[in-house]
């Protein structure tokens, strides 16, 4: 592979990685937005930080991001006042997923070995 196709890789492969640092930005707004300003700042000075410290940090903010406390009762909240048509469909599949795994274990099926 060439330097600029490896380039070109690498700079797809942060882009797929900004997602969580996108995500929590917006619930740091949101949480101005909602006048929880201490909140608000500590979720935004937690994303800002890692970003102006490296240029390398997109390739692995998910570590910055998951420590990130105020951030999963803001996503919460907001999604509390959006539909929840998806919900019922959601618990049905992971019900599924959960009666078969549990089908297996009791079958003494490894299924880590696939």
């Amino acid at each position: 592979m060439s330097n600029n196709a490896m380039r070109a890789f690498q700079k797809l492969r942060a882009g797929e990685q900004t997602h969580s640092i996108v995500a929590a930005f917006l619930a740091g707004i949101y949480l101005a937005v909602i006048r929880r300003f201490n909140l608000a700042i500590y979720v935004l000075c937690s994303v800002l930080v890692p970003l102006a410290s490296a240029p390398h940090v997109l390739l692995a903010n998910a570590r910055y991001v998951l420590v990130i406390v105020p951030m999963y009762p803001a996503i919460a909240n907001w999604l509390d006042l959006r539909p929840r048509v998806w919900l019922k469909g959601a618990t049905a599949f992971s019900a599924g997923l959960l009666g078969m795994l549990t089908l297996l274990v009791a079958l003494g099926s490894n299924a880590t070995a696939v």
